[in-house]
């Protein structure tokens, strides 16, 4: 199979994630042509400085409460997006099956949010970018596709530890926003198993007003 026939193929069976890999290289490219650099293209670019979580920011209101959305398109070079996007490719293909196109991209936005939160309440000042909160969320949903397919769990569970570590070990990564995106993943999965649809949407709903309420709470309490 080519690279070609490989691509379509990959489209037509997760679409979603396809969609969400391709707005994260965008915003990459965008970035790099900002700055004039590819090794600067997040420091020497305006669209970088507008979509970076930053507390400070976030309390300025306006456009700035996207922040916690834009914040998981933006990556910092060339080889923060690279890991991201191949770990969004393939573990995005196996919960886009799982859930559905549109659940998946709900549950996705939902763990990257909780990325935020988490980052909002005990790292204000920190800068960050990256799509890692969300991937950290669809790696606790991993266990789900695990279980539905009646497999052995020890490989998602390895995931999660071995990428856990690896975080807790690595200077200047985001601790809280890998931990936010995992706890909200977790939270999330017991209803995303749920047989019926409306219960799955219901968790999401229901999560995602509590992390968008947490984080709004964030920014009453600082200001």
């Amino acid at each position: 199979m080519t690279i070609k026939e490989w691509t379509r193929t990959y489209a037509k069976v997760a679409p979603a994630s396809t969609v969400l890999v391709l707005l994260c290289t965008a915003a990459w490219i965008i970035s790099a042509i900002q700055a004039r650099s590819v090794s600067g293209a997040y420091y020497d670019s305006e669209l970088a400085t507008e979509w970076t979580l930053w507390g400070p920011a976030v309390l300025a209101g306006g456009a700035a409460w996207l922040r916690p959305v834009t914040s998981m398109f933006m990556h910092l070079d060339l080889g923060h997006l690279a890991v991201n996007m191949i770990f969004l490719v393939l573990i995005g293909r196996e919960v886009e099956r799982w859930l559905g196109s549109a659940l998946y991209t709900a549950a996705y936005v939902c763990a990257g949010l909780g990325g935020s939160l988490a980052i909002l309440w005990n790292a204000f000042d920190q800068p960050t970018v990256g799509a890692s909160g969300a991937l950290y969320g669809l790696m606790a949903l991993m266990v789900g596709v695990y279980r539905a397919k009646g497999l052995d769990l020890r490989a998602p569970l390895f995931l999660i530890a071995a990428n856990v570590v690896y975080t807790a070990m690595t200077p200047g990564v985001s601790l809280w926003g890998h931990v936010g995106g995992l706890v909200t993943g977790l939270v999330l999965l017991p209803f995303l198993r749920a047989r019926r649809v409306w219960v799955r949407w219901l968790g999401v709903f229901i999560v995602g007003i509590l992390v968008i309420a947490g984080i709004g709470l964030r920014a009453a309490v600082w200001g």
